[in-house]
């Protein structure tokens, strides 16, 4: 048995009688180069937000409040007031 030719392929799409086929190839590169593009995009931002919540789980922060005004003194020269 005799095994068909491997440049030749019966297809039901008829894309070698379209003239606008030929861009078929240029479209399917562009799109996966857009998604190769995204791809390591989306990669790019997951090791940053893991960086970035691993530097935050690392650090504490505590606010100290600024003193108010200075109360009057209760007591006088000594005296209690009444």
């Amino acid at each position: 048995m005799a095994l068909p030719p491997l440049t030749r392929r019966n297809s039901d799409l008829p894309l070698a009688k379209d003239p606008t086929s030929r861009f078929l190839m240029w479209l399917t590169a562009l799109m996966v180069y857009l998604a190769a593009l995204a791809l390591a995009g989306a990669l790019l931002v997951s090791d940053m937000t893991r960086r970035w919540d691993s530097g935050l789980a690392g650090g504490l922060t505590v606010q100290v409040m600024p003193p108010t005004a200075p109360r009057p003194p209760r007591w006088r020269s000594g005296r209690r007031r009444r």
